[in-house]
Parts: C-alpha cells; structure tokens; sequence
C-alpha cells in the first residue's frame, strides 16, 4: 500500500467509498504473524453509514483469533482511496498529506488493546463521530485492527511483522448528490480471426455518490451459440470511469475482463449484448454490438476468388478487343469516287462544273440593257421618210 494522496479520486467530497470487493477480499483477509498459530478475522469487511453532521454512531465490529493462540488487537485509523485498477490505497494517520474527504479522528474504541482468546471472537463497539458542520458528502476510512506482538520470551528484541486488517467505513454524511451512471465504453472488435471475444466495458459516474453495478455479458451467433458470463458487483465512484470485470466461478471476486467463447468460435457474425443493473438507484444499462469470426482460411479463399475474378475479367477485356481488332481488318475498302475537275470521267458523263464556270464568267455589270436598246438612237423621222421613199418608188 502506497502512502501518498489521492489525486486520481475527486477533490469535491463524494460518496465514493465503496470499493471493488475483490480487491478488499485480497488485501484484508486473515494474515499470519511471525507465529503461524496466530491469525485474524475481521467482519465485516464493508461498513456503509449514512449520518448526519454532528452525530456519534457505534457500529460492531467482530474480531476472531483464528489461531490456537490468544492474540492482542488495537485500533488503527487510515484513509483510503483507489488508485490503478480500482486498487485500493490506505494513507496511515503519520502520512503528511492525506484526501479532503479524510476521517481522521473520527474513529475510536472504548479501549486502547482488547485480548481475544484463541479460537474465539470478540465484538468490538467502533464508535465513528462526525464532527459538526461537516459539509454533505461521503468520507473515507480504514479501521483496522493490529495485532499487537507478545514480548519476547528471553526479554530481548525481535523484528516481527505486524499484521493488520479492518473494514472499509463509508460514511455518507447528508448532503450528497445521486449517482449518474452512463456506459461510456462498450466495444468489441468489428472482426477477428477466432475467439474468444473480450468486450471492453467502461461505466462512469458523473454524480457526487457512489453506485454500485453489475449484470451480465451474452454471446449469441450461428448454430447453438448462446452464452452468458456474469458481472459480478462493483462499485464506481465519480469522475473515475471503471472497466468492469467478470466475476469468478464463486462469484466473489474477479475474474479478469469478460471472455465470450472459445478458439473454436466458427465462421459468422456474432451478437454481444450487456445489460447492467444499478444500485441504488434501479437503473438499466444496455447495449448491443456486433463483431465477425472471419478465420484465416476464408480469408484465403476470399483472396483466392479475387485473383479468379481479376483473370476472367482481364480475359474476357482481351477477347473482346481482338474481336474489335478482327472486325475493323474485315472490312473491304471501297473504290475512290473523287475525279479531277481537269479530267473528267468518261463514264460519267460531262462534267457540270464547266458551264458553271462559264455562268461565273458573266459579268453582270458588263450586261446593260440600255446598249442593246436605245430609244433616242432610232430616228423615227428617218424611218418614215424611207416609207416615202418607197411610195414615191
């Protein structure tokens, strides 16, 4: 555990101290001393309180000398907060930093040590005062229970290690906003070559408490695929989105990131569907996607048609431009109809274009009527005198 604050949690004082069960299981089970007859168990391991501001409250806590030896406990305070992974980090009282939302001095016992015969529990009365005028919230804290060494029996010192386990206390001092879930990510890849699947699912909380969630991931495809892993319960705190894991087979812990299928996932499109359930406050989450098993033989014979494809296409483009190619050799060349204005065809008889030429070569302004017929240049008078003429003949 870590002695450092907590900057990945929020500043503002949240109700975000539930944490991942599992890795509470882990860290705050029984743990042996240098003595392997003398062991620890503390119940519960999650305290949830919702108080006031200004109120001292007792809750029991069950202490039991696992061992064949009695053992001595005292109480020890720290704040916790999660670090990667939703790990949880404790920050003993001597640290020089701790989060805003700490507990220190909040808790205490009637006692400072309590003797727990062996084999035997003993409960102990955790009294837990807020201080007045605390603002609304949830704050965080460990009580923890330390096993105290016996002294050594030939009066002289021992390096000893000195076991300690408690529960989380969540105290939700009234005040708090609810929780906002919303699934931010839940992916699967649009295709692979075999399974199993792994979809990746994100839940995020935009509100000032806590929620809890859990569900279920199912698998449905060709054939009889149908498949459903559980999500077991956890918790996610705000501004600190929680990829969720599968839960194991006691369902008391986690198991990793959900697995749908197996390597032998066969050829097809499959259907992945989550549907969560939040806790307090009876939300549903849901969402469906889509990923294809696509094997690296069909790929194969994919590749395969393709190249087919690409030769008969290129083949059938080849004979058709021959064919065209044939078909322009084929056709015959006709005779020229075209002769000489100088050289006219026999058989055709007279070329036309002479007298054409010729109709071009009058000019009209060289044709003038009045040459050919001027009134003034007859002389009538002459003309009547040769009739006389003739009469006197």
């Amino acid at each position: 555990m870590g002695e450092r604050p907590l900057y990945c949690i929020a500043s503002r004082t949240t109700r975000a101290a539930a944490t991942c069960v599992a890795v509470l299981v882990a860290c705050l089970t029984a743990v042996p001393t240098a003595h392997a007859n003398q062991e620890l168990t503390i119940s519960p391991l999650i305290i949830d309180l919702d108080l006031k501001a200004g109120v001292t409250h007792v809750e029991p806590i069950t202490a039991t000398a696992s061992g064949d030896e009695p053992i001595v406990v005292e109480l020890v305070h720290a704040d916790f907060g999660f670090g990667d992974d939703y790990g949880v980090v404790l920050i003993n009282d001597d640290a020089p930093e701790t989060t805003s939302f700490s507990t220190r001095g909040w808790f205490s016992l009637p006692k400072d040590q309590y003797r727990i015969p062996a084999g035997q529990s003993r409960q102990l009365p955790l009294k837990v005062s807020v201080p007045k005028n605390t603002p609304g919230g949830t704050y965080l804290g460990a009580a923890l229970l330390r096993i105290v060494p016996p002294d050594s029996e030939d009066g002289g010192s021992q390096v000893r290690a000195v076991p300690q386990s408690g529960p989380l206390v969540f105290i939700a001092v009234a005040g708090g906003d609810p929780p906002k879930p919303k699934l931010e990510t839940f992916s699967v890849p649009d295709r692979q070559g075999s399974g199993p699947i792994k979809p990746k699912i994100v839940v995020g909380n935009s509100g000032d408490e806590y929620f809890t969630v859990e569900g279920t991931v199912r698998l449905t495809g060709p054939g009889k695929t149908d498949e459903t892993v559980q999500i077991r319960r956890q918790y996610v705190v705000p501004d600190e989105p929680r990829t969720l894991q599968a839960a194991s087979e006691d369902a008391t812990s986690d198991a990793g990131p959900p697995k749908l299928g197996t390597s032998k996932l066969g050829f097809g499109k499959y259907t992945v569907t989550t549907k969560l359930r939040i806790e307090p406050t009876g939300a549903k989450l849901e969402r469906t996607r889509t990923v294809w098993i696509i094997p690296a033989w069909v790929w194969f014979l994919g590749i395969l048609a393709a190249l087919a494809f690409a030769a008969s296409a290129a083949f059938v483009i080849r004979w058709l431009m021959l064919r065209r190619d044939a078909a322009a050799l084929a056709i015959p060349i006709a005779p020229s109809t075209t002769t000489s204005v100088d050289e006219p065809d026999e058989e055709s008889g007279p070329d036309p274009a002479p007298h054409i030429e010729h109709r071009h070569l009058l000019d009209e302004d060289s044709f003038e009527p009045e040459d050919e017929f001027d009134e003034d240049s007859v002389d009538i008078e002459d003309s009547v005198d040769d009739e006389e003429s003739l009469d006197e003949y």
